[in-house]
Parts: structure tokens; C-alpha cells; sequence
């Protein structure tokens, strides 16, 4: 078992770290901002050398490496293969290569096996194991080609890597490993190199090393018990330049905010407590040190102090310290990191005013342009907008446009009409915005007409036909076309009635788009509404009865339970309320039922009497996704309704004379 630890620990040794992020769960604005590392190799520089092999048309993963030899031998028989960089050795003929994934495969197969155990291996299962990599290296160092001489030599110091061979590592790449050309296996034989270091107790030339290579895992297993302020405290006094701290106070600093964020933030597993008496301390012994330039990167030290001030809660006195690092010494990311901390510190408790546009728009350019190599630049930039713009500039024209950069926090279906107008009129009137609330509107996830769009359909939600149409008119088809809309407008009829005629079901997994739309059926339920409306409130006898029909079939089938509810709302949810919208339009139906049933002929007063009794028993909860409760409570409203249905159909087919099948409604009534 021991054998197996000390192989653990190798392993342990050769992994690169993702990059870390403070909290699990999505979507999160907390991220580091103290991130002075450089940022780390992406997994595309390793896939190149594969992907180009295989002419760039398939991307190549790491499970096109890791398959058995009999399925090699297999696809090599066939001719062809699912694995990107085998099936092009194999179209090629390209025998060297071929060898060479079957190596290659070989190796991993077998550290698979290896380190996949839910058991230890036996010791002879070990032996084996080691016979595989011995034989594997021989192969290696035999190999006298040129084109993979670098992936031979790399995988020579894997294999020697887990047979413990330390002092052969540092031997084979002091001779050989740094003549190597290819960068990612450089990379990876550089962090061999380091590991074999660290196993013959060169600790701190190891840590160097993994520190160039950006090795961050390697780096914290090294420093594990030194992570702490007294392990940067004892770095610091053996050498101020020690390349071991810029990890160890980066480390320090994050675990701080752990502590701030709390037990929910998703804290990662090897979190240490930071008392607070603790961490000022820290923030002195920080300032200290940058003020008296104690240090070739004093601008670490004083950007560490000045983000610490902050979390433990003294903002101005952080805005201080951020502004004392702008003419500091450090590496290139150090002031990028210190760049990026004072503009969020600048931007905390601050209300925008166009005074701040140019400032404002010259770091979210900058912040831009980099994070198109680094997210950090992204998370920084989102976390600055959702941490300190939207809350300083709460209910206000431009907390509104920023929200809409993002679709997770904006507010525009929660405006009333009002604010939604005075939107509208910002973001119209060009000429009065600065050139960041012009740079925001290029940025937005939300356009003007959908904007004009959502005032239409409030005000249709308050059956103000006058002010929707004027919206709703000037929405173009080409919006709805790209919304979910566009399905529901192609597949869903408002003048059905919804108690009686089933209309196609629509989920997100549906596989039909709806096609082009012909009219936006938004504006011209608006009209028709508006028309019958109009005609209702001058007609008579059966004219008024059958236009009250008309008007409940569409006040119905808007409301929540209709199957055109989308003409109200973008969603709904049998845990929400109804809105102001939907309870308008079910009264209204209910309105016109009794017109209609007061006034109307047999046919229609069945159709009136049943409809009105569907929205009901909808309304009082009868309705459980597929099935009905009887022992929802029952109101005198619902009574009522369904004892004058009953009258209705005893009177026309005789008491018991009617049978109804598979409607609950029906069922409902028969019943009681």
C-alpha cells in the first residue's frame, strides 16, 4: 500500500489545476478578483499537434487515446475508426504513428487501470504493471526517428515517472527532455522534471519550476503546509523575492473571501479558516512591506492589503490603498489584477453620473479586449455591473440599460408601463446619452422593439386596445420570428374554444419552429378585441349574446388556463399567482358568459354555461396536471356554476338522460 501511495503522490504531482472560481453554482458574480498568477494553458495548445494531424476537419479529444489494443488492432483491420488521430494514421498508412498510438494507448490503459482501482492492487497486479512501463521505456529510448521523437521522449519520463526512476528523470531531460520542440510536450516534461525534483527533496527548486510552467495544483501540494500567514511570514524572512509567494498570497487572499462568502459559496475542499484579528494583520504586514519597496513586486503586497480592507468591510479605507498602487513595481499581471481592483473599489457605493462616462467606458473597453484571452477580465467585468453598478443605481433609466447586458438580471419584465416608457424615450433620444451609456446600448441583450414589444403587451394586459395597438404595430414579424413566439403564434388559435377544442401541445423539445409567420397575432387579437368590444357594447338579443361568446372564447383562451396565454405573458407557472393581466381576463370571460347565457339561444347558452364552468373549476384548484381533486374546496361561485349547468342538460336530455365521458368537468357535474 505504500508503493501505491508514493504513486498517488506522483500523480498527484504531474496534474494541471482548472482554473478556480470561488463559488459552484450558476450563475455567480463572486469570483476571484486577486488572481496574480498568470492565467493557465488551455487544453486547446495540446490538442493542436492531434487536430492538425487529422487535417483540423474533427476535433480530436483525450478519449481518442485512451481505447484498448485489440480495438486498435480492430479499426486497423476495418480501415476506418471513430477515433480522430487513429482513423487519419490509418487513412494515411501512417505505420510510425500507428506504432506509436498503440504505445501510447497501451500507457494509458494501463494508468487507467491503475489508479481507477476501488481496491488496491495486489503486488502482482503492481509487478505487471511496472513490467508494461519498463517495457514501454525501453521502447522509447530506442526510438531513432525525428518526427516523434518528442512524444517518445515524453512518454519515457511518464513511464520512468511511475516506476520512481527520479535521478534517471533529471538525468534523461537535462540530456535530452530540453532539446524537446514541441511546447505541450515541453510543458508536460518540464512538470516530470519538477516532480523528480521534489521526490529527492529539492522542494524549493521544484516549486520554482511549477511555478513557470504555471503548475498551480503542483505548487499548492508543495506549499500545502505552509499556506497559511505564517507560512508566508516564514517565506518571506528566508528570501523577499521568493517566486513561492506570489502563490502562497494569492491563496491567502482567496481564502479570505471564503470566509466572507460563507458555507453556501461552494468553498473547495482544502478551505482554511482566516480569522478576522488575523487577516488586518496581514493587511499591516502587507502595507509595510510595499510602502518600504521591502520587495521587487511591492504592488502584490499593497494590491493584496487594499482588496483585504475591502472584504473585511472597510471601503474607503480599500478606495485608499487601491489608489496607491496605479505607480508600483510588478509583473505585468500584477498590474493588470491592480488595474481591474481599483475600478471595481472606484465603481462600490458609487451612483453613475455622465462626470464618470469617460472612465467608465475606458475600462469596460479594456476589460473587453482582455478577456478575450482570459475570463478572469469577464468575471471581473460581471462582477463590477452585478456587485456595484446595479445596486448603486437601483430603480433608475440606466440601472435598466446595464441589466440588459445580462439576461439573468434584467429587469424589463418587471417595469410597469410607466417606467417601460420612460426607457423607451432614454434609449431613443440618442443625442442625450453619454458615450458609456452608448457603449451599454451596443451591448444590451434587449433591443428596442422588443422593448416597444413588452409596453404593447402590458397594455394589452390592461385592455387598453388603443395604447397596445399603437405598440404592437410597430413591432416588426421578423421579432417574433426569432422568439419562441413565433411557435406558439404558428400553432395556436384564440377564436377555439379552449373547453372544447384541443389544440396541438408545445414544449421546449419540440422539433417543429413554426415556420414563417404571415401577421403578428398579438396586434390582431388587439383589433378584434377592440372591434368586439365595440360591438358588444351597442348590440341586442342573439347579436350580443353571440359577441359576448366571442369575447369570453378569447378572454379565455388569453388567460392562464387558455391555450394563447403567451398573448399576456412570456411564462407562467402553476407555482406563481396569476398576474394583474390574467385575473382581468378570466373576470372579463366570466362577465361575458353571463351575458351570454342570460341572452342567449339553447346552443349557445350550453356552450356559455360550460365555459364558464371550466374557468371556474380551473380557478379553485380542481385541476392537478392530469387529474381533478374532489376534495378541492368548493366555493358558492363554483356551485352555483355547476348546479345551473346540471339544470341546463336535466332540463334538455331529462334528469340522469346525459352521459358525458372523459371530461372532469362533465364528470364533476354528473356526479353532484
Amino acid at each position: 500500500m505504500k508503493r501505491f501511495l508514493i504513486l498517488m503522490t506522483a500523480l498527484l504531482l504531474s496534474n494541471f489545476l482548472k482554473a478556480d472560481v470561488s463559488c459552484w453554482y450558476y450563475p455567480t458574480y463572486n469570483h476571484y478578483l486577486f488572481k496574480i498568477l498568470e492565467p493557465q494553458t488551455r487544453d486547446e495548445d495540446f490538442l493542436k499537434f492531434w487536430n492538425d494531424y487529422a487535417g483540423g476537419k474533427t476535433p480530436v479529444y483525450s478519449y481518442d487515446f485512451s481505447c484498448q489494443i485489440d480495438d486498435i488492432l480492430s479499426d486497423i483491420d476495418k480501415g476506418k475508426s471513430e477515433k480522430a488521430a487513429l482513423n487519419a494514421a490509418i487513412q494515411k498508412k501512417d505505420n510510425e504513428m500507428l506504432d506509436y498510438l498503440k504505445d501510447l494507448s497501451t500507457y494509458l490503459n494501463v494508468n487507467t487501470d491503475f489508479y481507477n482501482q476501488w481496491e488496491y492492487p495486489s503486488e502482482e497486479a503492481v509487478r505487471e504493471y511496472f513490467a508494461v512501463y519498463e517495457r514501454l521505456l525501453e521502447k522509447a529510448k530506442k526510438y531513432n526517428g525525428t518526427r516523434l521523437k518528442d512524444r517518445y521522449n515524453l512518454l519515457a519520463m511518464r513511464c520512468m515517472f511511475q516506476l520512481e526512476k527520479y535521478a534517471e528523470i533529471e538525468k534523461f531531460w537535462l540530456s535530452d527532455g530540453i532539446k524537446t520542440q514541441d511546447e505541450y510536450c515541453k510543458k508536460l516534461m518540464t512538470g516530470f522534471f519538477a516532480g523528480a525534483l521534489y521526490h529527492q527533496k529539492k522542494v524549493d527548486a521544484a516549486i520554482n519550476i511549477f511555478l513557470q510552467i504555471n503548475d498551480i495544483q503542483s505548487v499548492k501540494f508543495c506549499l500545502d503546509k505552509k499556506r497559511n500567514f505564517d507560512g508566508i511570514k516564514e517565506r518571506y524572512a528566508k528570501d523577499k523575492n521568493d517566486g513561492a509567494l506570489i502563490f502562497l498570497v494569492q491563496d491567502y487572499v482567496n481564502m479570505f473571501q471564503e470566509n466572507i462568502d460563507g458555507e453556501d459559496s461552494g468553498r473547495p475542499f482544502d478551505f482554511q479558516e482566516i480569522e478576522e484579528s488575523e487577516a488586518k494583520e496581514f493587511i499591516q504586514f502587507a502595507n509595510q512591506i510595499a510602502d518600504k519597496k521591502a520587495s521587487k513586486t511591492p504592488l502584490m503586497w499593497k494590491t493584496a492589503a487594499a482588496i483585504m480592507t475591502y472584504y473585511i468591510g472597510d471601503v474607503e479605507g480599500a478606495k485608499k490603498l487601491a489608489a496607491q498602487t496605479s505607480n508600483l513595481e510588478g509583473t505585468q499581471r500584477m498590474k493588470d489584477v491592480a488595474r481591474v481592483i481599483r475600478f471595481f473599489l472606484s465603481t462600490k457605493r458609487e451612483k453613475y453620473s455622465s462626470s464618470k462616462a469617460a472612465y467608465y467606458l475606458s475600462e469596460f473597453q479594456w476589460l473587453d479586449k482582455m478577456a478575450e484571452n482570459d475570463d478572469f477580465f469577464e468575471n471581473a467585468k460581471n462582477r463590477i455591473i452585478h456587485q456595484n453598478l446595479l445596486p448603486a443605481n437601483e430603480n433608475t433609466n440606466f440601472y435598466t440599460l446595464i441589466a440588459t447586458t445580462d439576461y439573468s438580471t434584467s429587469n424589463i419584465l418587471e417595469l410597469k408601463i410607466p417606467e417601460l416608457e420612460s426607457y423607451l424615450n432614454y434609449i431613443t433620444d440618442i443625442k442625450k446619452l453619454d458615450n458609456f451609456e452608448k457603449y451599454l446600448l451596443t451591448k444590451t441583450r434587449v433591443s428596442k422593439e422588443e422593448v416597444i414589444e413588452k409596453l404593447g403587451t402590458r397594455y394589452l394586459g390592461e385592455m387598453n386596445f388603443d395604447k397596445a395597438e399603437e405598440y404592437l404595430s410597430k413591432v416588426p414579424l421578423s421579432y417574433y420570428q426569432q422568439t419562441a413566439l413565433n411557435l406558439y403564434m404558428s400553432l395556436r388559435d384564440y377564436t377555439k374554444e379552449r373547453w372544447s377544442e384541443p389544440q396541438d401541445w408545445i414544449d421546449d423539445w419540440s422539433d417543429n419552429n413554426g415556420g414563417l409567420l404571415s401577421e403578428n397575432q398579438k396586434l390582431k387579437f388587439c383589433k378584434e378585441m377592440k372591434a368586439l368590444t365595440a360591438l358588444f357594447n351597442k348590440s341586442t338579443g342573439n347579436a350580443r349574446s353571440e359577441t359576448a361568446m366571442k369575447l369570453a372564447t378569447y378572454c379565455t383562451q388569453a388567460s392562464r388556463w387558455g391555450n394563447c396565454w403567451y398573448l399576456l405573458e412570456y411564462g407562467w407557472s402553476v407555482y406563481e399567482e396569476r398576474s394583474k393581466a390574467q385575473l382581468l381576463y378570466e373576470n372579463k370571460a366570466i362577465e361575458y358568459f353571463d351575458e351570454a347565457i342570460k341572452s342567449s339561444t339553447d346552443g349557445t347558452k350550453y356552450s356559455a354555461l360550460y365555459g364558464k364552468t371550466w374557468l371556474i373549476w380551473h380557478d379553485y384548484n380542481y385541476y392537478e396536471g392530469d387529474y381533478y381533486s374532489e376534495n378541492a374546496t368548493v366555493t358558492p361561485q363554483m356551485k352555483k356554476s355547476m348546479s345551473d349547468l346540471k339544470t341546463y342538460m336535466d332540463g334538455v336530455h331529462g334528469v340522469g338522460g346525459w352521459n358525458i365521458n372523459c371530461d372532469c368537468v362533465m364528470d364533476y357535474v354528473r356526479t353532484h
